[in-house]
């Protein structure tokens, strides 16, 4: 009886050879897993520098508690709290927000991000439009893109 030797082709053109038909077959399923695996490999978590999470989240918090101590010491000075906050929120919005969406893309689970029908990704949409257009206007085009993030959309799609 002659040894049969068993073919099956995947994509790209890989051909698989084996004793028997089923071992080709599951040649070509580790395959195409370990392809999957890989594509999933490419998403990147992104590192966080200390000068990123200084100006995004301990600065703005010490701003806001020396502005409620000046609020309590000053006979509740809501003449002075009340610009300031609003100064300091405007002034570290767009650091804090840059920083919530860094821990997004470093924490999320691999199966959320790597569901993303766009390039690039929801969220590096969101930090390249804000640099683009500023917080407010970059914003409100992340938050549309998340919108638009369902069936039959998807592509390549930059600010």
């Amino acid at each position: 009886m002659a040894d049969e030797v068993s073919e099956i082709s995947a994509e790209e053109g890989k051909t698989f050879y084996a004793d028997s038909e089923e071992e080709a077959k599951a040649l070509t399923i580790a395959y195409m897993m370990q392809r999957v695996n890989d594509e999933h490999e490419e998403i990147k978590r992104p590192s966080i520098s200390f000068f990123q999470l200084f100006s995004g989240l301990i600065l703005p918090l010490m701003l806001q508690a020396s502005n409620l101590l000046v609020y309590f010491f000053l006979y509740r000075a809501l003449w002075l709290v009340i610009p300031a906050a609003t100064l300091i929120f405007s002034i570290f919005i767009k650091p804090t927000f840059i920083l919530f969406v860094l821990l997004y893309q470093k924490f999320a689970p691999l199966s959320l991000r790597a569901s993303c029908r766009f390039e690039p990704s929801c969220s590096n949409y969101m930090l390249l439009a804000i640099e683009k257009y500023g917080f407010w206007k970059g914003f409100f085009k992340g938050v549309r893109r998340l919108f638009r993030c369902r069936y039959p959309n998807g592509g390549i799609d930059y600010p």
